[in-house]
């Protein structure tokens, strides 16, 4: 099964994420009428996502701690301006996301990657954690009094 995207620049990106980026930003450009904050909060939400999934990759699996602590600081500043224009998680739907990345180190926190034999199970929990998260930032952010 192939789940991959392959983009120019970002070299292969799994479908779900395209779709999930895609209408992440267009919800929250349409909600809140400010048009930049669809397209940041999406930002934040994979540079959020990127970070943990690497600091998790080089805890369990032994990737190269000094590669994801390049890609967290370069990429942790699209999370901070975010946070600053309005954008927030919401709690519940982040306990919804931590508890499956739990689930998720538990099963042995597989991932399907374009060199290795495609995993149903790994795709899932990849895909759920990562809507989760996407969700968690487009209630919290929509319900932010402050947007309003």
């Amino acid at each position: 099964m192939d789940v991959w995207a392959y983009l120019p620049i970002f070299g292969p990106v799994r479908y779900s994420t395209i779709i999930t980026a895609i209408v992440v930003a267009l919800f929250i450009c349409w909600r809140t009428r400010i048009f930049w904050l669809g397209p940041l909060v999406t930002l934040a939400w994979a540079s959020t996502y990127e970070i943990i999934y690497s600091c998790t990759r080089t805890l369990l699996q032994g990737w190269d701690a000094y590669q994801t602590a390049w890609v967290s600081v370069a990429i942790v500043g699209w999370v901070l301006l975010a946070y600053a224009k309005g954008a927030r998680t919401d709690k519940i739907v982040l306990a919804a996301f931590v508890g499956t990345w739990v689930v998720w180190i538990l099963m042995g926190f597989h991932s399907n990657t374009t060199m290795n034999a495609f995993n149903l199970e790994s795709e899932l929990l990849n895909v759920a954690t990562k809507t989760l998260l996407a969700l968690s930032y487009a209630v919290g952010t929509l319900n932010n009094k402050k947007l309003r």
